[in-house]
């Protein structure tokens, strides 16, 4: 790990930004309902990494696949308020924008649907540039999004550390030769940390990582006035 501070954190946005499993396993079962027999969890989260009509495209055939991704961002959108934050989450990216620390978001999200995460929970401030699954040439673990966001960011590899909850994440980091940490605070059963990778059981144990105090300090930006 890197002994100075990083300067630029790049975040991803399910399951480590948002608590958002439970949601996007129930739309997909939801898109895919009139033309197959619903989707696991563990067939859905097999097939992450690509934007959602990539992944649609290998879970229907193609006659379906524009009725289901209709589908699909008609639930998201009916839905947006079951998705939930960390608590200790947006005081953190509040922390690093008053710091003046860039944050990036790479996620394998389709642009249409991250938008809407992002609005739903008031997060379109927290990041100063945004690289979503249909945005990148190749999906992750390919490291093709990862350095358009750093290119977008003005960050070089060594400067920049990765959040993320799945091995696909980590992978794209290491292969942009970008450190990385795994996101521990929504756990889901199908999302087992790669070997030699920090695990991270809280948001909050970024701080230290990027030369920011800890969460209520007298000189944490975001803390209250006495």
């Amino acid at each position: 790990m890197n002994p100075a501070p990083f300067r630029v954190l790049v975040f991803d946005l399910d399951g480590t930004v948002v608590d958002s499993h439970r949601y996007t396993f129930d739309a997909f079962r939801f898109a895919c309902e009139p033309f197959r027999a619903p989707p696991t969890d563990a067939e859905v989260f097999a097939a992450f990494g690509p934007s959602e009509e990539v992944i649609l495209g290998t879970l229907l055939p193609a006659a379906a696949r524009a009725a289901a991704y209709a589908r699909l961002q008609l639930y998201y959108a009916t839905h947006a308020g079951r998705l939930a934050v960390h608590p200790a989450m947006r005081p953190l990216l509040g922390a690093c924008r008053a710091a003046a620390l860039r944050c990036g978001l790479f996620t394998g999200r389709g642009a249409d649907s991250t938008r809407l995460v992002l609005a739903a929970l008031d997060l379109d401030w927290a990041f100063a540039a945004v690289v979503a699954g249909d945005q990148a040439a190749r999906p992750k673990p390919a490291p093709d999004g990862l350095l358009r966001l750093l290119e977008e960011l003005g960050g070089a590899p060594e400067e920049a550390l990765l959040v993320g909850d799945s091995s696909l994440d980590i992978e794209a980091a290491r292969a942009a030769g970008v450190a990385a940490v795994f996101a521990g605070w929504h756990p889901w059963a199908g999302s087992v940390p790669p070997e030699r990778v920090a695990v991270l059981d809280h948001p909050d144990a970024l701080r230290p990582l990027v030369g920011l105090p800890p969460a209520g300090a007298a000189n944490d930006p975001t803390a209250p006035a006495p």
